[in-house]
């Protein structure tokens, strides 16, 4: 309890940080996630163009289809949002039907289905597949959670380039297991 030993101690140093500066002041987001801190429930936008929606399915494949169908068509044609570079899918699982791992299969079926591939461990890694990196490689400079993008693959020399952020990191085939597909994680990854 360091932080709330901290606080009691030292009340008139308190510092609340209550302004959101990600989304504009009329976002739903902000407006909601105000009223979540304050233990409301949140409200659903109306139109299509706002930015806070409840979409109520009880069946996990139409849950599925649904969650497809907004990443690579309603969120890009509403928003004119890349699927790859501007959203990112959440799921509170690794397994199953809604679990980020099924996820990232049917999302790369769906946003990138052709190119050049490679099979390792039951998994398609394709050039310009969205990944991310699951542990710290400081040889590298890529770090847990860093996202990036397949550039290419060299099946003569066995290693895949990707893009952090403008540099290319290459990865033997041997070393792939420090990634994984990224249209969708867990929430506890994207916490980290």
């Amino acid at each position: 309890d360091v932080l709330r030993d901290l606080m009691a101690a030292f009340p008139s140093k308190i510092i609340r940080l209550n302004q959101i500066y990600r989304q504009a002041e009329t976002s739903l987001i902000v407006s909601n996630a105000h009223k979540i801190n304050e233990g409301i429930e949140p409200t659903s936008a109306t139109n299509a163009q706002g930015d806070f929606f409840f979409i109520e399915k009880n069946d996990p494949s139409e849950c599925l289809n649904t969650c497809v169908e907004l990443v690579t068509r309603r969120i890009p044609k509403s928003f004119g949002l890349s699927p790859t570079q501007d959203i990112q899918v959440l799921s509170p699982m690794h397994r199953g039907v809604l679990g980020a791992m099924n996820l990232n299969e049917i999302l790369q079926k769906n946003i990138n289905p052709r190119g050049d591939s490679m099979q390792k461990g039951g998994r398609l890694l394709r050039v310009n597949d969205k990944v991310m990196q699951l542990k710290n490689n400081y040889d590298r400079q890529v770090f847990n959670g860093d996202l990036g993008r397949i550039h290419s693959i060299d099946p003569e020399e066995k290693v895949m380039h990707v893009e952090f952020d403008k540099k290319l990191v290459v990865y033997a085939f041997s070393e792939l297991d420090e990634l994984s597909l990224a249209y969708a994680c867990t929430i506890h990854k994207s916490q980290g």
